[in-house]
């Protein structure tokens, strides 16, 4: 499955304007390449090198399987929003506190029209025991660390 945003492309730095300190807005997503029995989506995004370990940006689980894509600054119809790290149901931007830091767009293509009891700690569990095929962004955002000098 191949999963594309108009904002930036695999291995590109996120635009200001989809960051904590810019406008904070979720980018324009689209996939194609679906395989045969997919009957939901699940889109997660994600820092894997956080202090903390993995910070949840943005969870988004039982997106119809008519969709291929999500624009600008929304989230798709009937779908059910899992809470991120920053407490919230929507999408929370890049805000690396220093250094440069991973970000991974995550796209799960699910074997089910809904995934139940979903919750904060559940979700990539409860994704990945129904994955038929992932595609995935895998882009950077952050601040040069300038070195120290003495």
């Amino acid at each position: 499955m191949k999963l594309e945003s108009s904002a930036f492309k695999n291995g590109e730095l996120i635009p200001k304007k989809h960051t904590y300190d810019g406008q904070d807005i979720s980018p324009a997503l689209f996939w194609s390449e679906v395989p045969t029995g997919t009957k939901s989506f699940a889109l997660i995004m994600e820092d894997p090198g956080a202090k903390i370990g993995i910070w949840r940006h943005w969870a988004i689980c039982n997106i119809s399987k008519e969709v291929r894509n999500i624009p600008e600054n929304s989230t798709p119809e009937k779908c059910h929003l899992i809470r991120n790290h920053f407490g919230k149901r929507e999408y929370g931007g890049p805000c690396s506190p220093r250094g440069t830091h991973q970000y991974l767009f995550k796209l799960f293509a699910i074997n089910v029209d809904k995934l139940d009891h979903l919750n904060e700690v559940s979700c990539q569990s409860l994704i990945e025991k129904h994955v038929i095929d992932k595609g995935y962004i895998d882009t950077k955002f952050g601040f040069p660390s300038f070195p120290i000098l003495w």
